[in-house]
């Protein structure tokens, strides 16, 4: 294991089960920024080293080009409107670093680390047990340790009693697409089917109602996927999918409507009487019962944007500050920042910023799609064609909570950084890869 594997591996560790150390075990907290120090640490001794012995680069081979163009019109719009806004540049490069860029470049350092094959997995696995550790975490926390409301239900990810519920249940999502398409790769498992199951956990516990919603989207998403990359599902195949998909969605509507109508805290799952009164819409979407996300939204283009020129580049850094750094002394910065974070993003960056944020995204699924055309791993193959439906996922949850810079962002990028470095190196015919070989490659 080389040194920047490792590190990857500290990172992981500090931003999925420290928080929990901080909240059970009284470790203390970590220094402001150290992720980001760390990760801009690994980030220049990788490409430093890159320069200095004259390597090619990995991103070299792959048509990142579109990347970089969304990143450049962000990077453009975070100058323009803190130019605007009359920002303090020091706070525009931490407000977008840490809010928004950190797992890009995250990704770009990955992309060129040396990791062999077997890492590779390793990694991925890592990252996967990390996120099934929430179910367990999770169900502990809402039987036996006494909370007054779900959004303490975090698992591992929130160092509060309050704030997490969110993320995990996205990450949820995560596992429950990769099972997915195992079932429908390899072949149909009761083992399985029960992980697929146990994936809505967190978000029953937690009453996060976006990640049961988007359970059986994830399920439908991945069988359309499956259907589109193999077209080679037959109709047995195509029943047995149906199926699948079936009993998942009637055994947790059973579980939700029947068994858990409202969850130990008196959250109730069913209510369709909410999304027709604003009032309980901004006190029930929220974890300040102030201000509500759909509510938030609705208060954000009819009060807090000032003009059409704030809405196209947004208000600048100052919106995700809570104090008078930066210029925060208008009614309506004061009141944006404390909205909720994927409220706070689009604020911040405005609908052209928020354009490039999906775009960077969404053009992760034409390059995946390509590198499938020539993987050989089995393991590979399932990962790369269940993030395809996450990416979807990872798209829709950007307007639910901070996803862009959280593990769910971080876990996203670095198995994408991980399939793009492999596609890199299939790429140009099985050539060698800094000073690793993978095993299923020959020497020319």
């Amino acid at each position: 294991m080389t040194l920047p594997v490792l590190i990857l591996y500290v990172i992981f560790g500090i931003n999925y089960l420290y928080p929990f150390c901080i909240r059970y075990l009284g470790f203390p907290s970590l220094p402001t920024d150290f992720k980001e120090i760390l990760v801009l640490s690994l980030f220049t001794a990788i490409y430093l080293k890159a320069f200095l012995v004259n390597k090619t680069f990995n991103s070299s081979f792959l048509k990142i080009r579109a990347y970089k163009y969304f990143f450049l019109l962000f990077v453009l719009i975070a100058i323009i409107n803190s130019f605007i806004n009359q920002n303090n540049l020091v706070l525009v490069i931490k407000a977008f670093l840490e809010f928004t860029v950190i797992c890009w470049i995250l990704f770009l350092a990955v992309l060129e680390m040396d990791i062999n094959e077997k890492n590779q997995e390793k990694i991925i696995k890592f990252i996967y047990i990390l996120i099934f550790l929430q179910i367990p975490v999770t169900t502990y926390q809402y039987m036996y340790l006494g909370y007054n409301n779900p959004d303490s239900n975090s698992g591992t990810l929130s160092d509060t009693n309050a704030g997490g519920t969110g993320v995990v249940s996205i990450l949820m999502l995560f596992l429950l697409s990769f099972i997915i398409y195992k079932m429908l790769y390899e072949g149909f498992s009761i083992k399985w089917l029960l992980f697929a199951l146990l994936t809505i956990i967190p978000a029953l516990f937690g009453g996060a109602k976006l990640g049961l919603i988007l359970a059986p989207v994830t399920i439908l998403l991945t069988i359309a996927c499956y259907y589109f990359l193999q077209r080679s599902m037959n109709i047995r195949k195509l029943l047995r999918s149906v199926a699948i998909l079936s009993g998942l969605m009637v055994i947790a509507l059973i579980i939700v409507i029947v068994i858990a109508p409202e969850t130990k805290y008196k959250k109730e799952f069913i209510d369709l009487n909410i999304i027709f009164s604003p009032t309980k819409v901004e006190k029930y979407e929220s974890g300040d019962k102030k201000y509500g996300r759909i509510q938030g939204y609705y208060r954000l283009f009819n009060d807090v944007y000032k003009n059409n020129l704030n809405m196209l580049l947004g208000m600048g850094s100052s919106v995700i500050q809570s104090s008078n750094i930066g210029g925060m002394n208008s009614i309506e910065l004061k009141f944006a920042s404390m909205l909720e974070d994927s409220i706070k993003l689009l604020a911040t960056i405005g609908l052209l910023g928020l354009i490039s944020v999906i775009g960077i995204i969404f053009y992760s699924i034409l390059v995946l799609k390509n590198y499938l055309t020539i993987e050989t791993s089995k393991f590979m193959i399932m990962v790369a064609s269940s993030l395809i439906p996450v990416t979807f996922i990872f798209i829709i949850s950007i307007f639910y909570t901070s996803a862009w810079s959280s593990q769910i962002g971080m876990s996203y990028w670095v198995i994408l950084g991980i399939l793009y470095q492999r596609y890199s190196v299939l790429s140009r015919g099985y050539e060698k890869l800094s000073r690793h070989y993978f095993s299923f490659m020959s020497t020319p």
